[in-house]
Parts: C-alpha cells; structure tokens; sequence
C-alpha cells in the first residue's frame, strides 16, 4: 500500500506519487473551445490536493472534430493561453498533467503546428522522439 504514496516514473515524467485522474468531459470551455477559469481553478485544486498526475480531458486537434458542446480545443493559437494557464497551475501546485486528443474524421494532425509544440515541446527538449 506505500507504493501508492511514492514518487512513479513514466517515462520520461516523474509524478510525485500513484494517484491519478484520469480524462473526464468536463464542458468548462466556451464556444470557442477556449477553457474557462473555473477548470483551471479545479486543476490548480486537484494538484494542490496532491494527484500525481491529471489527464484533461479530451481536446479536439482540428475544429471539425469538436464533438459536443463545451469541449475544448487545441487546434487554433486562441486555445493555447488558457491551456498554459491550466498546465501553469498544475505545476505551480507539484502536479503534472496531461491530455487525450480527440481524433478527427477525414484530418490530419500537423506536427509543425504551434499546439502541437507545446503539447509535446517538453518531450523533445528532453530528447525524445514523440514523432
């Protein structure tokens, strides 16, 4: 039952224990998909409470792919601020946070976009090939 309390590798993020939440559709973002304050207030909650890790919920990559009415995205520059925001109040707290993309019909992701960046930018500064 102690390994549950200490710190966990997955590589190549150490979390500061094994409690994790994962993905739930929370609907906290505007019609735009841009996220609203009260889910970045919930994130910085969760990580002060001290989870390990926080998956966000899913966020579309290309806007044909937004699925319901609320969900937030990461395929256009306006999402990125508030997402910053959300991965700065994890962090700020000792947390680390990750998300699911929401696969789109009949697109493709582009790799050489400024979301995709700074979703994996922390991967490839490391060395890691998330290609």
């Amino acid at each position: 039952m102690t390994t549950l309390f200490e710190p966990y590798k997955i590589d190549p993020m150490s979390i500061r224990n094994r409690f994790v939440r994962s993905a739930t559709t929370s609907y906290w973002s505007d019609e735009g998909g841009v996220i609203r304050p009260e889910i970045v207030e919930l994130y910085h909650n969760l990580a002060k409470g001290e989870l390990g890790l926080i998956v966000k919920g899913h966020l579309y990559v290309a806007d044909v792919g937004k699925a319901h009415v609320g969900m937030a995205g990461i395929s256009r520059e306006e999402h990125i601020p508030k997402l910053m925001e959300l991965t700065e109040a994890v962090h700020r707290n000792g947390g680390k946070n990750s998300c699911t993309a929401q696969p789109c019909r009949g697109t493709q992701h582009n790799r050489q976009s400024r979301a995709f960046r700074v979703l994996w930018g922390g991967l490839e500064s490391q060395g890691h090939d998330v290609g």
